[in-house]
């Protein structure tokens, strides 16, 4: 191999950003990271475990590694919180954007912050700028928060800055905005056709507010959008998104960040093109090792590539720039666990509908899914509730149901229950709901016993169902938010959560 093209190779490895198989590097791992081959590092929940050995694995990175090499992660709270296993979970943001408190946002993205910063971490992806819109927002769901642009902007800096306070970097994401897509990106390549005046008026507004209160870094979206200019390529290789709209319109300076490009929306065929458009990092869910072969075929396709290697030269130095800013912000593994915020309890469950019916132990049932299907399976765990009402209903007033009940599994379902009783049922579910979970909710409406239904993800498909009557949203499937429904509805407690 020849010296040149070693360091084509070297350089294309300086902007890719990709995760190890496991909880610590292999031999092989540590080879790639030694030799350059792949500059940066992404965890997920494969590699995290606990607090000690996240330490550990970030410390034998930052050994392998020759240079500035970022350790980044996902974790928004919620469904996607991939260093669960070192850090607190957290609430959704559309569970936060129901409480309308910036403060109480603040102060999980400083816990998270602080947290992963005593274990290594340099980069928190996050938060979610996306404004949920009627058109589409199955995707994003629970992630956004909400659908108001002003609310979006005020809880996502609240949620920026607490995180930068914690000592860690932030990626605010995914520009131009995923809020108004129905297809998922991780599947097939979405296009918003929505016109130039929704963007301006709704999704753009928390981008630009991020950036003028001074975001350094901005992830951009694998999605089509005629109206700014990406019609036949994605808005991640975009020159019309990412260096017309998003460097000159808004004045943005700081480093643009690929999504994932192992999504099927991206094809890596399109690196080069989002090189020269002014991406200048590359994250994967790949392994370092495929990572790796991938920049070296790119580096070999691009080696007499005089404009590739001038970007790869100016992404190297903004990357190496942003990395210096969190150069010294050693692992704390001795540092004091940071103190866990509130959750956001009542304030985070909203209310539909006026006739709010109160179930006493002695009455009522309340159907739990008992799991959520699809991609993402996160288990609704019924004994973390630990009131004394709510331990009466665990014990024999709560049923659990399949996901998506087959009309077999309803008809059982129904029998089993006791004649009379009013019937709280909740449904869990991104996007689109099962057929399953509405079939049972018409069928306790049809016979007179829904007392309330509670959307415990994505509230909009219950929202849209006045006929239903009184309804709850949680924002969140988890073990808190579980408690305080139950408090509600015995009578305990108010919602006091805002719709998106």
């Amino acid at each position: 191999m020849s010296r040149t093209r070693d360091s084509i190779r070297r350089a294309f490895g300086a902007v890719l950003m990709a995760a190890p198989r496991g909880k610590a590097l292999t031999k092989a791992e540590e080879k790639v990271l030694r030799d350059g081959r792949v500059g940066h590092v992404i965890l997920f929940a494969r590699n995290v475990e606990s607090p000690s050995q996240l330490v550990k694995l970030t410390k034998q990175i930052r050994s392998a590694a020759p240079g500035r090499c970022l350790i980044g992660i996902d974790h928004e709270g919620g469904l996607v919180a991939f260093g669960a296993g070192a850090v607190e979970r957290g609430p959704t943001a559309l569970a936060l954007g129901a409480t309308e408190s910036a403060p109480l946002a603040r102060k999980w993205g400083r816990y998270y912050g602080a947290a992963f910063r005593a274990c290594g971490v340099d980069v928190v992806f996050a938060p979610v700028l996306d404004v949920l819109s009627p058109e589409g927002g199955e995707v994003i769901g629970t992630r956004a928060f909400g659908s108001k642009p002003a609310r979006v902007a005020k809880l996502g800096e609240a949620m920026r800055r607490g995180l930068e306070a914690g000592g860690v970097l932030t990626c605010v994401k995914h520009f131009p905005g995923h809020g108004g897509v129905v297809a998922d990106s991780h599947l097939t390549r979405p296009r918003d056709e929505r016109p130039l005046a929704r963007w301006t008026h709704r999704d753009l507004v928390p981008f630009r507010a991020a950036i003028r209160a001074g975001a350094r870094s901005v992830m951009v979206a694998h999605l089509e959008a005629p109206a700014l200019g990406a019609s036949d390529t994605p808005a991640s290789a975009s020159k019309a998104v990412l260096h017309d709209l998003l460097r000159e319109r808004l004045a943005f300076h700081g480093i643009i960040v690929s999504d994932a490009i192992d999504m099927k929306a991206y094809e890596p065929s399109l690196l080069r093109a989002s090189l020269l458009a002014g991406v200048s990092l590359f994250p994967t869910g790949g392994t370092l090792r495929d990572a790796a072969a991938l920049g070296s075929k790119t580096a070999d396709d691009c080696r007499d590539d005089g404009d590739a290697h001038w970007h790869l030269a100016r992404s190297a130095m903004e990357i190496g720039k942003w990395a210096g800013s969190a150069a010294g912000k050693a692992p704390r593994a001795r540092a004091k666990k940071p103190p866990v915020p509130a959750m956001p309890g009542p304030a985070g469950i909203a209310r539909q509908g006026r006739a709010a019916p109160t179930l006493t132990p002695d009455a009522g049932i309340l159907l739990l899914p008992d799991a959520l299907g699809g991609r993402i399976s996160l288990p609704i765990d019924a004994g973390h509730v630990r009131n004394e009402r709510g331990k009466v209903w665990m014990r024999r007033h709560v049923r659990v149901y399949p996901f998506d009940p087959g009309a077999g599994e309803r008809r059982k379902l129904l029998r089993a229950l006791p004649p009379g009783e009013p019937v709280t049922l909740a449904l869990a579910h991104r996007g689109k709901p099962p057929a399953g979970q509405i079939a049972l909710l018409e069928a306790l409406r049809s016979e007179g016993r829904l007392g309330c239904a509670v959307s415990l993800l994505d509230p909009h498909d219950l929202m849209a169902r006045p006929e239903v009557g009184y309804r709850l949203h949680t924002f969140d499937p988890g073990p808190e938010a579980l408690r305080h429904l139950v408090k509600i509805l015995a009578g305990e407690a108010k919602p006091a959560g805002k719709l998106p």
